[in-house]
């Protein structure tokens, strides 16, 4: 420890070992085989997976079809109103029957976010048990070469990033995908110019989160090597300070803990705000698509091809 210490004390600079750590890491020497690894951990659940695809494809069949009855309803009141004669009493059962919809919907999303959950959970938790398994038969050559706070990081900061990855991603994939379905086939339903309107914002959205996951990636990845950099300094210099001490390292300890905290500002500030950027113009993106449906589909209203109660169902 006392010579790991004076080496970098001696003007090494925050550590060869870590600099071949982060070289190292960025980037998956084998994505595919890094991949069917991760598959392997999640394969076991597969009943679990697949019982919670199936309560998505339920959630949101039954969210989808919501619109579509509230657009009946304004057509009922439409109706109602140049005839005089509103029917209150189908306008109250559409409602009760899509009120129950969507309580079903929220409790069958509610059940699949759950079990996902606990999936990824259960992944996080071997995954970090094999981790350390595989620690304790390495060599101490392996330890010497390399931070213990950075060793602490992949087992603390990089598997908790991976399993609220998991969590997240795994439940947003199933239902954006049956979503998006569900969506496009009821917008087809409704109007197919309408729908081809709709979908020429999409290049330009695909375009922008293209650009935007390209640019952010360098800094989320800089930022877990630097957050490992940070937890290695802090570690070796609390755990070695009556070294660090000893041989005056206490203003070179402080001004590598300085360039750490702001590397680690710098990326954490940047990839935040390129991530936060995203959905502010995805949505401008939307809302150019929503004028461009709703100038078509008062055209398309003043020549009887489509309803009110059709345009709002498609806007929904």
């Amino acid at each position: 420890m006392s010579n790991n210490i004076r080496n970098r004390m001696g003007g090494g600079g925050g550590g060869g070992a870590m600099r071949n750590l982060a070289q190292g890491g960025e980037k998956a020497k084998d994505f595919y085989t890094t991949s069917k690894k991760l598959l392997n951990y999640l394969k076991p659940y597969n009943i679990a997976i697949a019982g919670s695809v199936l309560l998505a494809c339920f959630s949101t069949v039954f969210a989808v079809v919501g619109p579509r009855m509230l657009g009946d309803v304004t057509n009922i009141l439409l109706k109602g109103v140049e005839n005089s004669n509103i029917d209150y009493a189908k306008i109250a059962s559409i409602l009760t029957f899509l009120g129950i919809l969507y309580i079903l919907s929220f409790l069958l999303n509610y059940t699949q976010q759950y079990i996902m959950t606990g999936v990824s959970q259960k992944v996080t938790y071997y995954m970090r048990k094999d981790i350390v398994e595989k620690l304790d038969k390495l060599p101490l050559k392996f330890f010497d070469s390399r931070s213990y706070g950075d060793i602490l990081s992949r087992v603390t900061n990089d598997v908790d990033t991976i399993g609220n990855t998991l969590n997240q991603s795994l439940s947003s994939i199933i239902t954006s995908v049956v979503t998006l379905i569900g969506i496009l086939c009821m917008m087809i339903s409704i109007s197919i110019p309408m729908t081809l309107v709709a979908l020429l914002t999409l290049p330009a959205s695909f375009l922008f989160i293209k650009v935007v996951v390209g640019l952010s990636q360098r800094y989320f990845k800089n930022l877990q090597r630097t957050l490992g950099q940070l937890n290695g300094h802090i570690e070796e210099i609390y755990s070695g300070h009556s070294v660090v001490t000893a041989y005056g390292g206490q203003e070179i300890a402080i001004e590598k803990f300085r360039k750490y905290n702001a590397n680690l500002y710098d990326s954490a500030r940047k990839s935040q705000f390129l991530s936060g950027l995203m959905m502010p113009a995805i949505g401008f993106i939307g809302n150019i698509g929503y004028v461009l449906v709703c100038v078509l589909g008062g055209f398309l209203v003043l020549k009887n091809i489509v309803t009110i109660g059709g345009i709002q169902s498609f806007i929904q």
